[in-house]
């Protein structure tokens, strides 16, 4: 029997993005947990579509993701993240540990194509102009479906802050 079914967690480890694995990051919250002296304190979470547990998000992680998506969280939401383990020294310890990877995100066209309809449907009850722009066919090739959903992301999320 594997230890780790007999003391379940409510966050991810190192075993469970070994090997990397690729997620979409669905938000970011603050959860109440004790710290290593036991006591309590707050600590951002990320949430992925893809797993039931979160990620206690540390600085590392966040500089990396930062610097992917910028520095407002709830812009990552929807982005597709490289989730794998590296060694690392901390109290006292050499351990794996969680990192978000530098890779190439792989992506699937069925899932690119349900993404983008969803984001047009949005866009299209936000009255977006101009959406003849982001029409797209069987031959559209996957590399331009990133990039028009990329495009259409921003004018969506521009239409909603107002």
């Amino acid at each position: 029997m594997d230890v780790n079914t007999l003391f379940p967690s409510k966050y991810l480890k190192a075993d469970d993005a070994t090997p990397p694995i690729t997620l979409t990051i669905k938000r970011v919250s603050w959860e109440r947990m004790k710290d290593q002296d036991g006591n309590e304190e707050d600590k951002p979470v990320i949430w992925f579509n893809e797993e039931e547990k979160g990620m206690v998000l540390n600085r590392t992680n966040a500089n990396t993701l930062t610097a992917l998506f910028g520095s407002e969280t709830d812009r990552w939401t929807g982005q597709r993240v490289v989730l794998g383990t590296e060694m690392v020294t901390a109290f006292g310890a050499t351990k794996p540990a969680l990192r978000f990877k530098h890779e190439e995100v792989k992506y699937d066209r069925a899932s690119l194509l349900a993404r983008f309809d969803k984001l047009f449907t949005e866009a299209s009850e936000l009255e977006i102009p101009d959406l003849d722009t982001y029409k797209i066919t069987d031959q559209t090739s996957d590399a331009t479906l990133l990039e028009l959903g990329k495009e259409l992301r921003g004018k969506v999320d521009s239409a909603k802050a107002f």
